[in-house]
């Protein structure tokens, strides 16, 4: 039995249909990927810097005010 590694450590079988199918190299818009990398920066940014902040207040951590 193979195992792919996840990220906590434990292995899934290879055919864990939660793993997905691999991708198709002929079906794959490489050019499209690189234009999305080139463009996501900013957007991934954006949303990316306020979630610590959402998460500690989801689960109810006090927000600390400096000064």
């Amino acid at each position: 039995m193979s195992s792919a590694p996840t990220r906590r450590g434990a292995g899934r079988d290879a055919h864990d249909p939660q793993l997905g199918p691999p991708l198709c190299l002929d079906c794959y818009h490489h050019d499209h990927q690189v234009v999305w990398n080139a463009f996501s920066g900013e957007p991934w940014r954006r949303f990316r810097r306020p979630l610590p902040r959402r998460a500690a207040t989801s689960d109810g951590t006090p927000r600390v005010h400096a000064g």
